[in-house]
């Protein structure tokens, strides 16, 4: 006889699993899984007593409660001294786990850098006193940083002539400057503005040339102005870059010049300046 515990197994309960009876001679001997199959203590044999085949109902049904019991007795002394290891389900596997989320990292400060820049820029300066300018600077500039400039200059310039009652008046003069500003450039480094303030200097020499043979009349005089100058650059390739700017300032140091009494062009006033150059980047 073999019972099948069906319950106990569907519902993976700490229960034995079945139950086998089978005659050995005279004796019965009882198997309990799963302690049958992993050690001796699962197996128990008993003596029942013998029945004629005669034996009417009321003793067959004796022996049988008297199995039944026998049974009932050995599993649950195996339940108590040694409970059976319920069968281990392996968990499922863990849901998978989503991506670490993407944290933009902060950019390093761009390091400290100096490019230096030289090249050639007309220049003309109109004075509110009358006295014009024209000429050309050679400058030297430097990029301090991703936003500080500083450049030097240095050119000449010709002024307009001014007829006198007899003969006229030229005008020649070297200049030199320094400007301090800051600029900022384009993502593609194509385009570029700065706003600089220029500190200029003027050296002139008048003279007053007369016409009947006389000695001419010279004289050598300076002039400072103070501007601010916004500009513009457009670069042509990686090194070769043009430039232009417009300028507003004053006479820090201004000059009238008469002749005969009469006052002639003169640089005082407002100065009106602009530019338009190109140069390289090294």
């Amino acid at each position: 006889m073999a019972l099948e515990l069906r319950d106990a197994r569907a519902r993976n309960l700490a229960l034995p699993d079945s139950v086998t009876v089978r005659c050995v001679g005279e004796l019965q001997e009882i198997r309990v899984e799963p302690w049958a199959s992993t050690a001796p203590e699962g197996i128990r044999t008993i003596q029942l007593a013998p029945i004629a085949d005669d034996a009417d109902a009321p003793v067959r049904q004796a022996r049988s409660r008297e199995l039944a019991l026998a049974i009932a007795e050995f599993v649950r002394r195996l339940e108590i001294a040694s409970p059976p290891i319920p069968e281990q389900k392996e968990p499922p596997p863990p849901p998978p786990q989503p991506p670490p989320p993407v944290i933009p990292q902060p950019q390093p400060a761009a390091p400290f850098q100096s490019l230096w820049e030289i090249g050639l820029l007309s220049r003309f300066e109109h004075f509110a006193g009358g006295q014009n300018l024209a000429g050309g600077d050679l400058f030297v500039s430097a990029r301090l940083g991703r936003w500080f400039l500083a450049e030097v200059n240095a050119g000449g310039r010709l002024g307009a002539d001014v007829p006198l009652p007899e003969g006229r008046l030229t005008a020649r003069a070297g200049a030199a400057g320094a400007a301090l500003g800051v600029y900022h450039l384009s993502r593609s480094r194509s385009l570029g503005a700065a706003l600089v303030l220029r500190a200029q200097g003027y050296l002139i020499q008048f003279r007053a040339e007369q016409p009947s043979g006389g000695s001419a009349l010279t004289a050598l005089l300076g002039v400072c102005t103070l501007a601010a100058e916004p500009r513009l650059t457009i670069a042509v390739t990686r090194h070769l870059w043009l430039e232009g700017f417009a300028a507003v300032g004053a006479p820090l140091r201004g000059i009238v010049v008469r002749i005969q009494g009469a006052e002639t062009k003169s640089t005082s006033g407002l100065v009106v300046s602009g530019s338009l150059g190109g140069g390289v980047t090294f």
